[in-house]
């Protein structure tokens, strides 16, 4: 199914902004045909610097926490072990009830998460690695020297 979206703002006043073409192309597409207008704030994904000091910095250091701690794991092939580890700890996930009732969890995803949520999420991967890894993960920016 076909979907157009837009992004538009609610001014301070009140006033609705969206874009000029939207009569035009809704038109254009729908002629003839009943139509859903459903409004909602948009989500700010989060950053791909974000995404960058996550893979490039916190795995690679809890990875290293983790072989330290006596793992047989490799950089980089199991950067993604450490990831899903995280997200099965610190993330639930949705759940979907089938025809009989059935409650069924999907596995968690990070891939839906704001900015803000994923710098929470961060924090608690940053806490475990300090208390449960004896691993300090850097801040973004900060320097580190390299052995």
């Amino acid at each position: 199914m076909k979907q157009l979206t837009y992004i538009g703002r609610v001014t301070e006043s009140g006033d609705i902004q969206l874009p000029k073409r939207i009569r035009k192309e809704v038109g254009q597409w729908l002629r003839g045909k009943a139509i859903e207008v459903i409004f909602r704030r948009q989500k700010s994904i989060r950053s791909s610097q974000l995404n960058r000091y996550y893979w490039g910095v916190m795995l690679p250091y809890a990875l290293q926490g983790f072989i330290d701690a006596g793992n047989i794991l490799q950089y980089p092939q199991d950067l993604q072990t450490i990831h899903d580890f995280f997200k099965a700890r610190f993330i639930k996930g949705r759940s979907i009830v089938d025809a009989n009732g059935e409650e069924h969890v999907l596995p968690p995803t990070t891939t839906d998460m704001s900015n803000s949520e994923f710098m929470d999420y961060m924090a608690q991967i940053a806490q475990f690695c300090a208390e449960y890894l004896n691993t300090a993960i850097p801040e973004p920016g900060e320097q580190i020297e390299i052995f």
